[in-house]
């Protein structure tokens, strides 16, 4: 869900996948949507993720070998919002940084988590990314993005009710901040009960 310009997410996923299954890449920005269909058709910009999944393989993973193909295989680009996600749908949903960077308000981005894990089945994964301490970002010269500013402990508590649920923060050093007040990003991993 969130899916933004990027495949990396369901190029870790596809291997996982079995050959009839699917992986639907939800978004609402139609050129988030069209860049996606672009590069799953063959576009020039193919080219980067073949260096992604190279990396990927070079780091000892040699499972995501063809993971771009087999995206391609079993990808469906859809205008998809959180807020509208069926109930119950999916075996895994994956979010990464999209619960809190499209709200400004923590209610919002709580009922965004709650309708995330609605939309897994029974003994499903739900496997997000969330910024920790953000206060919103920019994206080129005069646009911006509002964020909610969370923590390690708001994510603990919104995803508790979730089966061996692990929370792990990664920091960087303050050089390497990424956005105003940022603290790191916590990965959350659970499966639904």
């Amino acid at each position: 869900m969130g899916t933004g310009p990027n495949l990396y997410p369901s190029m870790l996923l596809s291997p996982f996948v079995s050959d009839e299954g699917t992986i639907d890449l939800l978004d609402v920005s139609k050129p988030n949507l069209d860049y996606l269909k672009s590069v799953l058709s063959g576009g020039e910009e193919r080219n980067n993720w073949i260096k992604f999944e190279k990396f990927m393989c070079k780091s000892g993973e040699l499972i995501y070998k063809d993971c771009l193909n087999r995206t391609v295989d079993l990808a469906r680009v859809k205008v998809g919002k959180i807020e509208t996600l069926p109930e119950e749908k999916y075996e895994v949903v994956m979010s990464f940084f999209a619960t809190e960077g499209v709200y400004d308000d923590i209610t919002k981005f709580k009922k965004a988590i709650q309708k995330l894990i609605s939309s897994t089945k029974k003994g499903g994964l739900i496997i997000t990314a969330h910024m920790i301490g953000s206060r919103g970002y920019y994206a080129g010269e005069r646009t911006s993005f509002p964020s909610v500013n969370l923590t390690v402990s708001d994510l603990e508590h919104e995803f508790a009710g979730l089966e061996k649920l692990t929370v792990d923060l990664v920091s960087h050093s303050n050089q390497q901040s990424v956005r105003l007040g940022y603290h790191g990003m916590a990965l959350v991993i659970g499966k639904k009960s």
